[in-house]
């Protein structure tokens, strides 16, 4: 009995350590199964990948693209020409006073540091540049000389304009002492600014300026300048460059000096070839090769004005680079060689030989190249046409490319002799005063909102990929 009460108490002890031990594995295996991830099964990532790919490189095509557009409508339109708009004359005009009132120094007597630059300018001779230091006076005095001046501008004004030109005037003096579409008013209106600024200038330096500019003395200190200008062709004042470019016009002498010169480079002679090529170039221009916004006569006005300044020294190797680059896309040397070979072989009389050349120019001449180079002719000449022809070859010496000549030329339009006044304090710096109003039409407005949408797209895209970038990879 014993025996089998054991029996039975062992049977039963192995019974309870087999249901334990059963129960933890199912514990543990209940457990592991509770850790255990379930493979989820990835799906396929190629289609979603591939179009966000897509479109950032769509985006990233079409953003600069419409960029440019958008730029080409708002800042340009024509590959070559000058049509500003009386909204970027208007702001060029406000940006040129901010610029004269920056002249003062900090601290300096406004007046007299005025005062001091118009007689610097008439010590160098320079009448253009003391007549825009006056005509700026109203942006570069102080509060109280400039109530004093805009009331004798006003006073002045209906002297010269009549009874009903005050309110006119004082919309004049506050706006540069000009009228748009109207040039008589517009020198006249100017005339009484520069009668009125004279009256703020010490006595000496008033009565330098009266003598220099009046008819007597003008007429005595220019007659030599001119012969000189005329018989050289160089000269660094206004009448003689006026000389050099007079002398340039009689057709006769320069024809002739073209064809001895080009049979010289026929030769292999040294010649200037700068000096060949404007002169060929501006005897065979003709209306069907100038742009329309110019004529033939300023275009070959300016060729005389460019032909002084080579001849004088005094043009920007940039800008002489860039003139001969021109030179060779609208008279390429080789065909003008063999035109003035075929031409100039046995021939003897100087009359039909003089004619030929010119002929072998025209023929040589590329119409497109050389519209564009008539357009940068015919800037030179309007700056000239505006201020002086002195002023007109210090910008050949102060501009680097085509570009610089439009902001010379936008200068002058916008401010006439306060242009010459601001590059001779600035020099090239005052060509970025020219500034360029934004005329938002429909078709601007839509190119503008088609860039910010592809750039929308492409910043869209970018923070796509970079936010999918920074999730766990799933398990295959």
């Amino acid at each position: 009995m014993l025996w089998l009460r054991i029996k039975t108490l062992n049977a039963s002890f192995k019974f309870r350590d087999n249901q334990t031990q059963n129960g933890t594995e199912s514990t543990n295996q209940g457990t592991l199964m509770l850790k255990a991830k379930p493979k989820i099964k990835r799906r396929h990532k190629g289609p979603f990948a591939a179009g966000l790919a897509v479109l950032f490189n769509l985006s990233m095509i079409a953003g600069p693209v419409l960029a440019v557009r958008a730029a080409y409508t708002a800042f340009g339109g024509e590959v070559y020409g000058y049509s500003p708009t009386e909204a970027t004359l208007d702001l060029t005009k406000r940006e040129m006073d901010k610029a004269f009132g920056a002249l003062i120094p900090s601290g300096a007597d406004k007046r007299t540091y005025w005062s001091s630059l118009v007689s610097e300018s008439l010590d160098e001779n320079d009448v253009s540049a003391a007549r825009g230091f006056l005509l700026a006076a109203d942006a570069m005095l102080g509060s109280e000389d400039k109530a004093t001046l805009n009331a004798a501008i006003n006073d002045r004004a209906r002297q010269a304009l009549g009874p009903n030109a005050q309110l006119r005037a004082a919309q004049a003096a506050a706006n540069d002492g000009t009228e748009a579409g109207n040039p008589i008013r517009e020198q006249k209106l100017n005339e009484a600014r520069i009668a009125a600024a004279l009256t703020l200038l010490p006595d000496a330096v008033r009565v330098r300026y009266e003598r220099m500019t009046s008819t007597l003395g003008v007429a005595m200190r220019n007659a030599s300048e001119f012969a000189t200008g005329a018989i050289t062709g160089e000269s660094e004042t206004l009448v003689g460059v006026g000389g050099a470019v007079t002398a340039d016009f009689f057709v006769l002498g320069d024809v002739r000096d073209l064809s001895i010169q080009s049979m010289r480079w026929l030769n292999n002679e040294p010649v200037d070839m700068f000096l060949v090529s404007i002169s060929g170039i501006g005897l065979a221009l003709t209306a069907a090769t100038v742009s329309s916004g110019g004529s033939t006569a300023s275009a070959k006005a300016g060729a005389s004005l460019l032909k002084a300044a080579k001849r004088s020294s005094r043009i920007n190797p940039k800008l002489m680079l860039h003139f001969e680059r021109q030179f060779e896309a609208a008279l390429p040397k080789a065909v003008l060689r063999r035109n003035l070979d075929a031409v100039l072989s046995g021939q003897s009389g100087l009359t039909k030989q003089t004619d030929d050349v010119l002929g072998a120019f025209k023929s040589a001449l590329k119409s497109d190249a050389a519209k564009v180079l008539a357009d940068d002719l015919v800037q030179v000449q309007a700056i000239a046409a505006k201020t002086s022809p002195s002023f007109a070859l210090k910008m050949l010496g102060t501009a680097e490319d085509a570009t610089d000549l439009r902001r010379a030329r936008q200068l002058v339009d916008a401010g006439g002799d306060r242009a010459a006044a601001l590059v001779k304090r600035m020099g090239v710096k005052a060509l970025r005063v020219a500034k360029t109003a934004v005329k938002w039409t429909q078709e601007l407005y839509q190119q503008v909102a088609a860039m910010l949408a592809a750039l929308a797209m492409l910043g869209l895209s970018a923070v796509i990929s970079l936010v999918r970038s920074f999730r766990p990879r799933e398990e295959r």
